[in-house]
């Protein structure tokens, strides 16, 4: 495979298809074992496993210094709870609803629509796109992933009856 001319979305669901009908007999990297039958499911409890797994179809872990257009990214990255962490780690910081938010990573990656809990979740960054199990095409900013996209509409609709 070339490192240059990854073909994501194939990777991704790939993937998402072993995991989907061959997950029983793989291991999580944690130890346990979680069945799945959807990309939901993966993105619901299995997201790092998934994003290692793709980061290691894309040849990231054989020489990860030469590989600066793929990489990982957490929702623990953009936001916190713990005020004292991100005031030390972060730096400027933006506070709503009782939550921390890394004003670096939102500039860099896209201030959501409104600043609401998001579920810890880790997905792909290729190439200015986004990537989950549930998104193999990629989306430009990581609030439109499915994952975040679904508590997004649930806030909208609550605070807009």
């Amino acid at each position: 495979m070339k490192q240059n001319n990854i073909e994501i979305k194939k990777i991704i669901e790939s993937l998402a298809f072993k995991y989907i009908h061959d997950y029983d007999k793989q291991p999580l990297y944690n130890g346990g074992i979680m069945k799945c039958s959807s990309p939901y499911d993966i993105n619901n409890g299995l997201c790092a496993d998934f994003a290692i797994d793709v980061l290691k179809t894309t040849e990231y872990f054989i020489n990860p210094s030469t590989r600066t257009d793929i990489y990982e990214l957490s929702s623990d990255m953009f936001v916190t709870d713990d005020i004292k962490f991100a005031q030390d780690e972060w730096g400027k910081i933006i506070f709503k609803n009782e939550l921390a938010w890394s004003i670096k990573m939102l500039n860099l990656y896209g201030h959501p629509p409104t600043f609401i809990d998001i579920p810890l979740h880790v997905w792909i960054f290729y190439k200015k796109k986004h990537y989950d199990a549930e998104c193999p095409s990629g989306v430009k900013f990581w609030f439109e992933l499915p994952i975040f996209m679904r508590l997004y509409q649930i806030s909208i609709e609550t605070n807009n009856p």
